[in-house]
């Protein structure tokens, strides 16, 4: 009885391994994202100068602006993040903790407007120009937005 205990238990341990270890016809194919769909950026849409004081511990409202091209109301986002323009475009910087729609400009046109906690970005006093890039579906398809603002950034 001991001996057959312990061919099952060599069993349930060899076998997965050699499954895992086994050749699979699926491949992985290689994640590449669709050609960026430029679009308006506003960073603090109410705000003439885009300060951001790296000291503050509340959100930034980063607004994607609807044109006659891009109605950001039909944009579903995925996910968003948030860089120094110079960073390289590689989905890195703060992610987005919520998004909502609005008329931030007041032009009758709905806007997306993406939040970021401002101890989550990576700027430094230097950073002169932001971007923001987005995942997400527009009219049934995926795609990726991304777009750039001015900021001035302080302490």
């Amino acid at each position: 009885m001991h001996s057959l205990t312990r061919k099952i238990s060599i069993a349930f341990l060899v076998l997965p391994l050699l499954f895992l270890a086994r050749p699979s016809a699926v491949r992985a194919h290689e994640m590449t994202c669709p050609t960026p769909l430029p679009v308006l950026v506003d960073v603090k849409p109410a705000d003439a100068v885009n300060v951001i004081k790296l000291s503050y511990r509340g959100l930034l409202p980063v607004a994607v602006i609807s044109t006659e091209d891009f109605d950001a109301s039909m944009f579903m986002p995925m996910m968003a993040h948030l860089s120094d323009a110079t960073a390289p475009m590689d989905c890195s910087g703060a992610t987005a903790v919520r998004w909502s729609y609005s008329d931030v400009n007041a032009d009758g046109r709905v806007d997306l407007v993406f939040f970021f906690r401002v101890q989550d970005l990576a700027f430094t006093t230097g950073t002169t120009e932001v971007m923001l890039m987005s995942h997400g579906t527009y009219g049934g398809e995926e795609v990726h937005i991304m777009g750039t603002d001015a900021v001035v950034v302080r302490q």
